[in-house]
């Protein structure tokens, strides 16, 4: 039964060959949410997020590999010994890979909105759309990724680029931080998932008005190189299935499995 359940939960994203199920998977998807028609602002996103996360055994977080428990929202320290004890390396917090402070300022409210939308034909329309427009942004399920508290104030807003090997910069587990320049360089094994967040925000979400062009072709690089897991298909599978939210970048990816997408998926300049 449980490998049926994979089975339908995969079929979201097409073909993803060899899917890896991880260790602690258990219960079959129930009613799936439809954030696509109506996405859910930042806060409900991560609680419903934590949800998920939960039911599907996808229990470590991202930069350090911590395991850690949705229920109590707490990161076992015992799990990475890269991160040392601390208050704040103990919680479990939801960080943009692409930043919020890119994304849009976190403090929009209705009352904000209407203000923009008074010489709308149909102001009430008007609002709507925005309050769902920055949700979809904040709120996105692929831009968000649990992290313990001290990798996500050592990645803070800070550019994710290459470094050359002589660049100054300190470790925090697989992010390399250059903080006088304010930019960060992830582990490999990160840079196509990174890079595969920022593409599919820049083109699905803000119609190709958020990267510059440096920056695509950076991660247009990424993506060919280190091409999509077993483990990034099994995940993306799980939020497609949970939340309706497509994602053609990740369909593709988890379809074409190594060959690079920069020509067959990118419509921006």
């Amino acid at each position: 039964m449980k490998k049926l359940i994979v089975f339908l939960i995969l079929l979201n994203l097409g073909s993803v060959a060899a899917a890896e199920k991880p260790e602690g998977w258990a219960a079959a998807p129930k009613k799936p949410m439809d954030w696509a028609a109506k996405p859910p602002p930042f806060t409900t996103a991560k609680k419903r997020l934590f949800k998920i996360y939960q039911r599907y055994g996808l229990t470590r977080t991202f930069y350090c590999g911590c395991q850690f428990s949705p229920k109590t929202h707490q990161v076992d320290l015992k799990t990475c010994t890269q991160l040392k004890p601390s208050k704040r390396g103990k919680q479990l917090e939801w960080e943009h890979l692409v930043p919020a402070s890119r994304i849009g300022h976190r403090s929009w409210t209705k009352k904000d909105f209407a203000k923009t939308c008074q010489t709308a034909t149909n102001p009430k329309t008007c609002t709507t759309a925005k309050i769902r427009g920055n949700n979809r942004a904040l709120g996105n399920p692929y831009n968000l990724v649990p992290s313990s508290g001290a990798a996500n104030v050592a990645r803070s807003n800070r550019r994710m680029v290459d470094f050359a090997e002589t660049d100054p910069a300190h470790s925090v587990c697989t992010l390399r931080i250059d903080e006088q320049a304010n930019q960060v360089e992830p582990a490999d094994s990160l840079k196509g998932r990174v890079a595969r967040a920022y593409l599919y925000m820049d083109q699905s979400v803000f119609q190709c008005g958020l990267l510059t062009t440096a920056e695509r072709t950076r991660y247009r690089g990424w993506n060919d190189v280190y091409p999509a897991t077993p483990r990034e298909c099994y995940w993306a599978a799980v939020i497609r299935a949970e939340t309706q939210v497509p994602n053609l970048l990740l369909k593709k990816a988890c379809g074409q499995e190594g060959r690079g997408l920069a020509k067959g998926i990118t419509k921006c300049p």
